[in-house]
């Protein structure tokens, strides 16, 4: 994480962070294809997650699904538009290295 990222993160004014569940489906496909190392089975790594207090797994419901249909946005990776869309509903900061994410969105840091 870049020092503006975490700075960010300490400097929020609410201490819950959000995540979108897709991001989930992205780090379980990452683990399968060994490219990354959880430490712990994906069901104890999500075990270990949903326990973790100051976090909220925000669903990819038909609200999402609209917005992220309506994204005006030429960019055709699923997951980046639904955690963009997601952020958007929800008028959150986005933490994010890509570097298509931020030119897009501007409430994106890193």
């Amino acid at each position: 994480m870049s020092r503006a990222a975490a700075a960010h993160l300490a400097s929020a004014q609410h201490t819950t962070v959000l995540v979108s569940s897709v991001s989930f489906w992205e780090i379980g496909l990452k683990a399968e294809r060994g490219m990354l190392e959880l430490g712990d089975s994906f069901d104890g790594f999500l075990t270990r997650i949903e326990s973790m207090s100051g976090l909220s797994i925000l669903p990819v419901d038909l609200v999402i699904w609209r917005q992220v249909l309506a994204l005006e946005w030429d960019h055709r990776d699923p997951a980046d538009r639904i955690i963009v869309a997601t952020a958007m509903h929800h008028q959150a900061t986005l933490l994010s290295s890509d570097r298509a994410i931020r030119a897009f969105f501007r409430e994106a840091v890193w």
